[in-house]
């Protein structure tokens, strides 16, 4: 039975996945653009770790994929390329999974996104066994934070202003008139914390939200997994008008 309003009897699309290549093609290594679909949205991936476009009401909401920024020993790597598959699917949601390594850290992604389209994200962090066929003795990240690259002319409006995000589970909104963008989580289980908080960065016609989850040294030999959430939906009525 299709998914239904009660108070305006409007028959929601639950999530479709569509391929380019046959669907038993789209899987390990999915090549070709994967993209799932449900109320006005659509969510694309390719060989990313999260996200690659989120379509909302008409608007590309995201400047460039969604990426997971690793400090080690002074130096900074944008993790976005990841084996990506879709593991599940029905009525109600589509699940995924997508994993990724460098010299340090391996990232391993397992996520869904629901009938509505909010999406929910387990990102598991363990240390790199072997890196180019070589064997690794460090397995330690200093920081690790999740960088959410919004199209600035999608983010004219949000519900706080400044630069800073401060760590509250319930997160904030960033969009426009046509549509915007909320994440939260359920609370900071696997985070390391050090004092400090997310950021509002704009260049290049971009507005990145950096929310860090490990924020001081730390070694992965134990795996730690950190839950985000979010949808896209539109304007909140908490929205600041002009608070760019």
């Amino acid at each position: 039975m299709p998914w239904t309003d009660v108070k305006v009897r409007r028959r929601f699309q639950v999530p479709r996945l569509r391929s380019e290549a046959p669907a038993w093609r789209a899987g390990f290594r999915c090549l070709r653009k994967t993209v799932v679909e449900c109320l006005l949205k659509e969510v694309t991936f390719r060989n990313t770790l999260f996200p690659a476009e989120i379509l909302s009401n008409g608007q590309e909401l995201l400047a460039r994929p969604v990426g997971l920024r690793v400090t080690h020993g002074g130096q900074e790597k944008l993790l976005t390329t990841g084996r990506f598959r879709i593991t599940s699917q029905d009525r109600r949601q589509a699940c995924w999974e997508t994993t990724a390594e460098d010299s340090n850290v391996t990232v391993r992604v397992n996520g869904r996104i629901e009938f509505d389209g909010f999406t929910w994200m387990d990102i598991t962090l363990l240390r790199s066994e072997s890196f180019g066929g070589q064997a690794l003795a460090s397995g330690t990240v200093d920081r690790v934070a999740i960088e959410i690259p919004l199209r600035k002319e999608c983010a004219t409006l949000r519900t706080i202003g400044g630069t800073d995000l401060p760590d509250t589970e319930r997160g904030y909104w960033f969009g426009n008139e046509k549509a915007g963008l909320q994440y939260c989580w359920q609370s900071n289980k696997g985070w390391v914390l050090g004092n400090e908080g997310g950021k509002i960065v704009e260049t290049n016609g971009e507005m990145v939200l950096s929310i860090p989850f490990i924020q001081k040294t730390t070694d992965l030999a134990k795996a730690r997994t950190i839950a985000l959430g979010g949808r896209s939906r539109r304007r909140s009525p908490y929205a600041r008008i002009g608070a760019m």
